[in-house]
């Protein structure tokens, strides 16, 4: 995400998550988000979750000078045992809004 491979995020990810849209719409959409917050520092996981169908659900928090946003990371291991992304949300809340 850092990075910015949003092609590699896509592909690599579960089928579940690619059957949710087209690879060329994802990829636009979080450069959109990308350039919207500029690049976001700190990682911080703020909750670890593995639900009752095993999937693990991760929340990091970011920060920069004019953005806070909160990742949500929702990850299922396949069958030949590697772990793929099968949910992934972004919230972001600009410092503006918190700080009035």
């Amino acid at each position: 995400m850092e990075a910015g491979d949003f092609f590699t995020i896509y592909n690599e990810a579960a089928p579940g998550f690619r059957q949710i849209g087209k690879e060329a719409d994802f990829i636009s959409k979080f450069q959109q988000t990308r350039q919207k917050t500029g690049p976001l520092n700190n990682p911080k996981e703020i909750s670890f979750v593995t639900r009752p169908d095993k999937a693990y659900v991760l929340v990091y928090r970011l920060q920069n000078e004019r953005f806070i946003s909160e990742r949500r990371l929702t990850f299922f291991r396949s069958k030949s045992g590697k772990m793929e992304l099968l949910g992934l949300n972004q919230h972001d809340e600009s410092r503006q809004a918190t700080q009035q």
